[in-house]
């Protein structure tokens, strides 16, 4: 048994590359000159020789730059793509597609043994390229012996709770329902029926109709915009005759404006009619059923058979003539049901734990016609007030957005699972922020995929420990912490970060910060910072320690051998006293803006290595030697005069003095003087004048 995978869209040319190699038998592993973009498992490759002939292959896996291409068609037999050349005996160009450009398509094939054996498992993935305008019937895959059938959208294509946000099917013809399922095990999930514009006789919008008995799942879909027809209508009908071994599930759906108030029919948003045993309702949300005329119902869930299992549904709004025969969940089939955990905004929700009589605009985002957003608002009473149905059947735990309920300590009713935005981490590289907590951050929170980030702003006044921050390159950042940042949080992962910043009026040592690149930084630390060969040991390669506005002294003696360590004292007063080895690569030491004196003896050895006194004043003194390669000496803005005196050297080619201040004119001891600038600057050709040496003193 094989899960055999085929797209369907309008994109006809994904991309078109040249195979370079090819190996195998039929399904063959080819690569490319260049790696095909864009191209997903389920898309197919045609390729054309010089004899008019064109093959067709199925991507069936793609690993690194390796394509497996199965064979489908073309040739009269498989062929290696690798090899077939074009009219000038060069090799041919693959072209990438969709497999089928309509869902009719896909299913019509659900038979074919090019793609399918029995027992395998089809699934066909409709991307976003463009709308599907087509009447759908599921009955295909019974004559191979297809295992199960699969209608969905893949992840890159899924709406996200709204209409028009994904793969949507809008119908514009007059069948009797737009969607049919008519075989058992069969998914239909992640697709938008939008019913805005069937003829008038379109009554449902999806129909589980005959033979379609065990294991039918819809799920994780958008149905809405039925109105005005001349007949009853339903955004879900499930029909035909059944047993108590059946098993039929609709969860995590949204279904919407079912309105047929401008025609003499009724109008409900799901229907169960009698004699279907086995029916599971679990989390969906139906919203708005209308109907004016006399006599006519409408009903959110219309249920006529009793063993009919509903939990987690929210029915809201229901809109009649007169206000018995509006009603959330209706017909005989409901007081007998297995039912409890619902929601409705009239009385009719029945159950020990279900909730009634809530405002169906305190529930929802927006209700706003035309742009309904049904996921649930913050506060919305169905928070946190469903059961939890566990894992089985198969999705039940995932919401209309792809989050999984059992992340979290309690589910809610209806097809969204509430989750606060500060709180969702789901992908690799997703974002955790708790933005302004006060006064807390509860402990517990795990944080687990690579480059997930917890950012705990102007957290006050205590930052808890125990916070655990597993993934690589994970940081932590507690902003603002005010009075204290308590010891004891463990960083493990590399690339971990901890800010203190703003700490008042101490921070402790005793901190362990030991993966690589970690980085400790002490901002505005005040009064004292008192840094002597212990307490604070940040141990690892590219380690950084800042001691930034330090007051009134900062007593400096840190060993930083790593590669690109970097040490940055800025805007120290009155006095830096320093006597730093920075050996590696790229190392730099930056002193901006010091006053009033900078008194050192650094050494910069590796290249490119820069050194740079920006707006020193008064006095440069320094003994500095820029060896290597464009290497760069800058002393900019100095005032009031540059001195170069004694065999200062620049070496080698392309390195760089610029003296910006006034120059005056030649003295006998061989100093150059120039009043004013527009005289160009000296060619030196006195032998008594020789070449700058930087090595040597810089001078008042």
């Amino acid at each position: 048994m094989a899960t055999v995978t085929t797209s369907i869209g309008t994109n006809s040319s994904i991309d078109t590359e040249t195979p370079s190699s090819g190996s195998g038998s039929n399904p063959y592993t080819v690569t490319f000159t260049n790696d095909p973009t864009g191209v997903s498992v389920g898309d197919s490759m045609e390729i054309s020789n010089g004899m008019g002939t064109t093959y067709n292959y199925l991507v069936t896996e793609i690993s690194g730059s390796d394509y497996t291409l199965k064979w489908i068609t073309g040739g009269g037999f498989a062929t290696n793509p690798y090899g077939i050349t074009d009219p000038y005996y060069n090799q041919a160009d693959g072209t990438f597609k969709r497999t089928y450009s309509t869902i009719g398509a896909w299913e019509s094939d659900l038979d074919d043994t090019s793609y399918y054996s029995s027992s395998d498992d089809a699934v066909g993935e409709a991307y976003n390229d463009s709308v599907f305008d087509e009447y759908i019937v599921i009955d295909s895959g019974g004559t191979v012996g297809l295992s199960s059938v699969t209608l969905t959208a893949p992840s890159s294509e899924r709406h996200d709770g709204k209409a028009g946000t994904g793969t949507r099917i809008e119908y514009t013809g007059n069948e009797g329902s737009s969607f049919r399922i008519r075989r058992s095990q069969c998914t239909v999930e992640w697709l938008e029926l939008d019913l805005t514009s069937t003829g008038s006789s379109v009554s449902a919008g999806l129909n589980f109709g005959t033979n379609s008995t065990q294991e039918v799942y819809a799920r994780n879909n958008i149905i809405h915009g039925l109105t005005t027809q001349s007949t009853h209508i339903h955004g879900v009908y499930i029909w035909g005759t059944g047993n108590s071994s059946n098993t039929r599930y609709l969860m995590n759906n949204l279904i919407y404006n079912m309105d047929n108030s401008s025609s003499s029919k009724s109008a409900s948003g799901v229907t169960v009619s009698s004699g279907n045993w086995g029916v599971y309702l679990y989390n969906n949300t139906v919203y708005y059923v209308k109907s004016t005329a006399v006599g006519d119902d409408a009903f959110c869930f219309s249920i006529h058979d009793t063993d009919t299992f509903i939990k987690n549904n929210i029915a809201a709004r229901p809109s009649a003539w007169h206000s018995s025969y509006q009603k959330c969940f209706a017909e005989s089939g409901f007081s007998g049901s297995t039912h409890d955990y619902n929601l409705s905004t009239d009385s009719t929700a029945t159950g020990t734990n279900s909730l009634t009589g809530e405002d169906y605009e305190d529930l929802f985002v927006s209700v706003t016609g035309g742009t309904e957003d049904l996921h649930l608002e913050e506060g919305a009473a169905a928070i946190d007030a469903g059961v939890d149905l566990g894992t089985s059947p198969t999705g039940v735990n995932i919401d209309i957005d792809g989050f999984d309920r059992d992340t979290v300590a309690s589910w809610d009713i209806g097809a969204d699972e509430y989750v606060s935005s500060a709180t969702v981490v789901t992908p690799s590289a997703a974002a955790f922020v708790a933005d302004a907590v006060s006064p807390t951050v509860a402990s517990g929170l795990s944080l687990t995929p690579s480059v997930a980030a917890f950012v705990a702003d102007a957290v006050s006044p205590t930052l808890s420990s125990g916070l655990s921050l597993t993934p690589a390159v994970a940081s932590f950042v507690a902003d603002a912490v005010s009075p204290t940042v308590a010891s004891g949080l463990s960083l493990t992962p590399s690339a971990a970060a901890f800010v203190a910043a703003v700490v008042s009026p101490t921070l402790s040592s005793g901190l362990s910060l030991t993966p690589a690149v970690a980085s400790f930084v002490a901002d505005a630390v005040s009064p004292t910072v008192s840094i002597s060969g212990g307490g604070i040991d940040v141990t690892p390669s590219a380690a950084s320690v800042v001691a930034a506005a330090q007051s009134p002294t900062a007593s400096i003696a840190l060993s930083l051998t790593p590669a690109a360590a970097t040490l940055v004292a800025d805007a120290q007063t009155p006095t830096i006293t320093s006597a730093l080895s920075l050996t590696p690569a790229a190392a730099s030491v930056v002193a901006t803006g010091i006053s009033p004196a900078v008194s050192s003896g650094l050494t910069f050895t590796p290249a490119v290595a820069p050194s740079t006194a920006s707006a020193v004043s008064p006095t440069v003194t320094s003994d500095i030697s820029l060896t290597p390669a464009v290497a760069r000496f800058v002393a900019a803005a100095i005032d009031p005069t540059v001195v170069v005196s004694g065999s200062s050297i620049v070496t080698p080619a392309a390195a760089v003095v610029v003296c910006r201040a006034s120059v005056r004119s030649v003295d006998p001891t061989g100093i150059l003087y120039i009043d004013t600038p527009r005289i160009k600057a000296p060619s030196i050709a006195s032998p008594r004048i020789k070449s700058p040496d930087i090595s040597g003193q810089i001078e008042r």
